[in-house]
């Protein structure tokens, strides 16, 4: 089941940079920064593994984000290319304290994952259910699910795993969200009017197998302001730990 694992936890990469329809016009300088601050969901919230800068160009379609754990290193940078797509972003993703590089490339009609030295087209999906890669996932949210809520499947290409799933999203019950995911977002966005959602695999065979992602967006701004699950940052033995991710702009 490990490219299931790694399905739902390459969504923490997912969910940002794809704000150009939404903020683009209201921008002055047609560009946009955030900042992810990821704490370790099994330790007390002030514990800091690494903040994420989200950098993009409305001008290039273009963006990037830079990983820097507490000491200040960078070791992790992604770069992003919503030219031909805003669903399906091209994008190269280096874990440096790692030696290993992956990403999606455009080849002549065809997407390609890569990992390292390795590729594999993304195959022809249904027409009904579009696909989403990497950064994408924030704009096919805002488009598609914060005014219905209904609950919607995608499929959903991971270049780590070389893989891709269907999954789904669905709006989660205020009171059925974790205490620690609360408190962050509020602190993020330092407001209430929040929404909360859970993203799963659409089998339910699979669901036993990976555990959710829960993303959080505020109602009023309609901006991400938290997200629970595996982060797509190695930790220093290898493994993706738990992350709270709370979002500031």
């Amino acid at each position: 089941m490990k490219p299931i694992s790694r399905i739902i936890t390459a969504l923490s990469s997912s969910l940002l940079l794809a704000l150009i329809i939404n903020i683009s016009a209201f921008a002055d300088n047609m560009t946009f920064s955030a900042k992810g601050t990821a704490y370790a969901a099994s330790e007390p919230l002030e514990t800091v593994l690494y903040v994420a800068q989200h950098q993009l160009d409305f001008t290039t379609r273009k963006g990037s984000v830079d990983y820097i754990d507490r000491e200040g290193t960078l070791i992790a940078n992604k770069q992003m290319d919503f030219s031909a797509s805003l669903y399906c972003p091209t994008f190269s993703t280096e874990l440096i304290n790692h030696s290993q590089r992956y990403g999606i490339r455009q080849q002549n009609t065809e997407l390609v994952m890569f990992r390292n030295d390795q590729d594999k087209v993304i195959p022809a999906q249904d027409s009904s259910m579009p696909l989403i890669c990497d950064g994408g996932f924030d704009y096919f949210v805002k488009r598609q699910i914060l005014d219905s809520n209904n609950t919607t499947t995608f499929h959903f290409a991971v270049p780590y795993s070389q893989a891709s799933l269907d999954m789904q999203i669905t709006l989660l019950e205020n009171k059925k969200v974790k205490p620690g995911v609360t408190a962050v977002a509020e602190q993020s966005c330092n407001c209430s009017d929040i929404s909360y959602y859970i993203i799963q695999p659409k089998s339910w065979l699979y669901r036993m197998f990976a555990p959710p992602v829960v993303i959080g967006y505020q109602n009023s701004s309609k901006r991400l302001v938290v997200f629970s699950g595996q982060s797509n940052i190695l930790d220093e033995s290898g493994k993706n730990p738990d992350v709270i991710i709370g979002y500031t702009y």
